[in-house]
């Protein structure tokens, strides 16, 4: 009996010596790429492979010495085409519906995604008062993402949250940008006219301030009590105390575990001499601290977390030439990244790291 033959060698050898043309829609990612590159075999015979996808980097990387043919927008014609071949899928289109449906092409500004998104929900109703309230581009949008629902409660919160955000994806309202090795997205975007509707709404609202520069007010976390990951962003050097920038509410995060924070300048020696301390949740397990420049002999605060496994320090988030820990600190660490420090000595213990698995 031979030996039995992997998932990547069948395909192989199928398509060995034989000329194909293969075509693979919306590659995700450069790892997606490298997972099914060793499928197709280069027999020298002008195959061809089409990638299709929506981010540069990730053309770029398939074949550098390939040209990358970037889609422009659509014109008029082009425009109502697509939307007629998506709406009613070449037939007959209702006279009564030709002007709000070329408004709402109009709207679209060329942008296939959006004619596609928005054809999705006009080949649900057909009657020319729905076409009306969509042509709005402000309803247009609210309406779309309106129809994610929930279930009858029987998901928890975050469930319910996973199932709304992977049905936002599936639509393409949301865009993936990275995966994790599970396949579950690690990061996503949003498509130009979907983040001018969010603006929008939020200035509505009155809460674009809370969308640009958040806040950690009592008021803003007792929003999200319950959440486990979070980042925050702080990029401005005016940041103070005074105008509420401040890192005293973090504690009242009770089940936050996953922190990520991205300060300029020396945010964290201000709030240091501003508000006295740092106070950071104490069922933290990872943290990540990029800039801030916290002084070395600081670190107490954070070797205190009783919780703590995985500490990275990037960009200079500490400040200072020389560290000396204490006994009693990172008692259970075991990950320690320091990117980017002036760190020259380091005056440590193996007991001050009793559970240390790996520095970096």
């Amino acid at each position: 009996m031979g030996r039995p033959q992997s998932g990547l060698e069948l395909p192989q050898q199928r398509l060995y010596h034989r000329r194909y043309l293969i075509v693979m829609d919306d590659m995700w990612s450069k790892k997606a790429w490298d997972d099914v590159r060793m499928l197709f075999p280069d027999s020298g015979n002008s195959s061809w492979i089409i990638v299709t996808t929506r981010l540069h980097d990730v053309a770029a990387y398939v074949d550098s010495s390939s040209s990358i043919h970037t889609m422009s927008v659509l014109d008029a014609h082009h425009s109502w085409n697509l939307l007629e071949q998506k709406v009613f899928a070449g037939t007959y289109f209702p006279i009564e519906l030709k002007d709000i449906g070329k408004k709402i092409v109009q709207n679209c500004g060329g942008l296939p995604l959006s004619i596609v998104v928005v054809a999705e929900l006009l080949s649900k109703v057909y009657t020319r008062s729905s076409w009306e309230q969509i042509a709005a581009n402000d309803e247009q949008l609210e309406s779309i993402i309106g129809f994610v629902t929930l279930s009858n409660g029987s998901k928890s919160l975050e469930e319910e949250a996973e199932d709304c955000f992977e049905d936002l994806v599936e639509r393409s309202l949301v865009l993936v940008a990275n995966r994790k090795f599970d396949g579950k997205i690690k990061s996503c975007s949003l498509h130009d006219i979907v983040r001018e509707f969010c603006v929008r709404q939020a200035a509505k609202e009155k809460a674009l301030s809370l969308a640009r520069d958040l806040v950690y007010s009592k008021r803003m976390v007792e929003m999200i009590p319950n959440i486990k990951k979070l980042g925050i962003c702080y990029s401005k050097e005016k940041f103070d105390a005074n105008a509420g920038y401040c890192l005293d509410n973090l504690n009242l995060f009770c089940q936050l575990e996953k922190l990520k924070l991205e300060m300029s300048g020396g945010f964290l020696s201000r709030q240091l001499v501003e508000t006295g301390g740092i106070k950071f949740p104490l069922q933290l397990r990872r943290l990540t601290l990029i800039g801030g420049k916290l002084p070395w002999n600081e670190m107490t605060i954070i070797g205190s977390l009783p919780n703590l496994q995985v500490l990275k320090l990037r960009n200079y988030a500490c400040k200072g030439t020389y560290w000396m820990t204490i006994e009693g600190n990172f008692r259970e660490l075991r990950f320690l990244l320091i990117d980017r420090s002036g760190l020259v000595d380091w005056i440590t213990e193996a007991s001050h790291f009793p559970s240390f698995e790996f520095v970096g």
